[in-house]
């Protein structure tokens, strides 16, 4: 045992760097910091649902990285905010500038070229990178420009087009003779709504790496580290954390603040089964931030998932009845668009016998919530034409099996009109117009849609379509090349 005894040794909530707080990812950290040492790597996309640790990967890498190097940490929510409404092009030269604060903060003032260039009214990221960037990259004496983005999701949910304009702003001509800045961002996904959409091919070259939960040997790491011997955890305590939250970093640290926070200051008994049980409600206390992330889901999502919580585990009609039971007249429809989203950020698990909690913690988290606060809360009215999209979707999807285009297309038409971020419409509704000879039409629709692979390819063969109708009548093919040329 050492002689001082540790005050707050764990770490809940936000991200963790400190060596005796960090723990595991030593080898996914070893292949980082390898890229970020090599001159011809343009940079890494950390991803995986939130909670899981990507900020502190972050955060950590940035403080063991060696000399010649000068670290940015851009965090992108703190400078782009809640605010969905951006003007078209002005999110790249908003984080540029930010960008553009750092360095004046490290080097003093950057040269006047830069500000002039990153600016939003008209951003040019050729312009950019022909005479700012040069100028920026000068200031740094020598040294590479690492740019750490946290949450680029922000950035893409914002502007779809801003993470490839950010990253081409950064990305120097050949032959320049500063070095080549290199790139690492945290990629998740905005909770609640599933898998980010695809990753422009901007990042083909970018290394990626998906982050999962602990494994259960860095769960003891997680538990027994921060404590510096001042007592132990017997492996009966470590495998009831690993049981209670399956490797979730933030209920791992949970568990260890409320079981530290019980003891009596100077007790150097091991840690049992027993006392890890004591300590869940206490845990639970600890993780109320996770609430951040539970005020992301919409209503609809947070009574199936408490529904889901009460029942232990279940399908979608149980949890329609469950819900019916606390009085709203919920049908399978009006949660199934949601499903898959939450399947996809870890919160639920699709089994053969149902959905379940993958964490069992989260589970008791949430079961602490009221139903009635839940109804009672004004639903925001997206959330309710989110499942009048689907509907309409399941609706076009049948007239189209039934060889019914004309009802289909309104069908997938009415679903766009209610979601626009509803790409597999847009992909059904592609289909139609080209069956129909009417490329013209399905490209101007598909240009407004969330470009996702199967968005990009249906696109492909529609700007095909219209450039062979261009030739055929002698018109100017060079803007459906153009256009062309810009999907992969």
């Amino acid at each position: 045992m050492t002689q001082s005894w540790p005050a707050a040794p764990y770490h809940v909530g936000g991200a963790v760097w400190d060596a005796h707080r960090f723990a595991g990812r030593e080898n996914l950290l070893t292949v980082l910091s390898a890229l970020a040492q090599d001159g011809d790597r343009p940079g890494f996309i950390l991803s995986g649902p939130r909670r899981s640790g990507k900020s502190s990967v972050l955060e950590r890498l940035a403080r063991i990285l060696g000399s010649g190097t000068f670290v940015a940490r851009i965090d992108l929510l703190g400078i782009l905010g809640y605010t969905d409404a951006w003007p078209p092009r002005t999110v790249a030269p908003t984080v540029l500038q930010s960008l553009l604060d750092v360095l004046e903060a490290e080097f003093g003032k950057v040269p006047g070229v830069c500000r002039d260039v990153a600016v939003a009214d008209g951003f040019d990221v050729t312009g950019f990178r022909r005479r700012a960037l040069p100028a920026m990259l000068s200031i740094l004496g020598g040294q590479r420009l690492t740019v750490f983005f946290d949450e680029m999701e922000v950035a893409q949910a914002r502007d779809p087009f801003a993470p490839r304009d950010i990253v081409a702003a950064l990305t120097p001509w050949p032959g320049a003779k500063d070095p080549c800045p290199f790139v690492g961002m945290v990629w998740g996904r905005a909770f609640g709504r599933g898998l980010t959409r695809d990753v422009p091919s901007q990042f083909k070259d970018f290394h990626r790496e998906e982050l999962k939960r602990l494994s259960s040997t860095e769960v003891e790491q997680a538990l027994t580290r921060p404590l510096r011997a001042a007592y132990e955890w017997n492996s009966e305590a470590v495998a009831r954390v690993w049981e209670l939250t399956s490797g979730h970093p933030l209920f791992v640290a949970a568990l260890g603040a409320a079981v530290h926070g019980g003891r009596v200051p100077g007790a150097v008994n091991n840690v049992d089964r027993a006392e890890v049980d004591e300590a869940i409600d206490s845990a639970i206390d600890h993780s109320q931030s996770w609430g951040d992330a539970w005020r992301q889901l919409n209503s609809r999502q947070q009574i199936a998932l408490l529904a889901l919580a009460t029942l232990g585990k279940g399908d979608l009609p149980k949890i329609v009845a469950t819900v019916r039971d606390w009085g709203a007249p919920y049908e399978v429809l009006d949660f199934e668009p949601f499903m898959r989203s939450l399947a996809e950020d870890g919160l639920i698990d699709r089994s053969g016998d149902g959905l379940r909690f993958p964490v069992e913690m989260m589970r008791l988290w949430i079961l602490r919530k009221d139903p009635q606060d839940i109804l009672g809360t004004p639903e925001d009215p997206k959330d309710g034409l989110t499942a009048e999209a689907s509907r309409h979707e399941h609706e076009g999807r049948v007239l189209y099996e039934q060889g019914n285009l004309d009802e289909a297309a309104r069908a997938f038409q009415a679903s766009l009109k209610l979601d626009g971020t509803r790409w597999s419409a847009a992909v059904w509704l592609g289909q139609i117009l080209l069956r129909r000879n009417q490329p013209l039409e399905a490209a101007e629709m598909l240009r407004g849609a969330a470009p996702t692979a199967e968005v990009r390819r249906i696109r492909a063969q529609v700007l095909a379509r219209c450039l062979e109708q261009a030739l055929e009548t002698h018109a100017d093919p060079l803007p459906w090349i153009t256009e062309l040329r810009t999907i992969d």
